[in-house]
């Protein structure tokens, strides 16, 4: 029989090699960053802020058009002795346009 020597002897191959340990280990801190983040963040979430923000700019924007509306469509005195008055949008151009046709020959 013969005796082994280091040469004879084959070094034992590791089970996982180091870039498969570092593989698994940064995919391990990302799943860990994330499990982390979901039970600290997630069920504790605020309110949406912009979601009442959009709500009071439609409230606003309808309280606007319902005011111009009522000037725009209204036919109001302003001055009698001038002859000032608010006239109706849609009067006040067919009035206009009945005037311009009235001025061509």
């Amino acid at each position: 029989m013969s005796n082994p020597t280091d040469n004879d002897v084959s070094p034992e191959e590791p089970f996982l090699s180091n870039q498969t340990l570092t593989v698994i280990g940064a995919l391990g801190s990302i799943l860990l960053f994330a499990f982390v983040l979901w039970l600290a963040y997630l069920p504790n979430r605020p309110d949406d802020p912009l979601a009442q923000t959009a709500e009071q700019r439609l409230q606003i924007r309808m309280e606007s058009e319902s005011a111009w509306a009522s000037k725009v469509d209204t036919l109001e005195v302003v001055d009698a002795e001038k002859g000032v008055y608010k006239v109706p949008l849609k009067d006040a151009m067919e009035l206009t346009v009945k005037a311009y046709q009235a001025k061509t020959p």
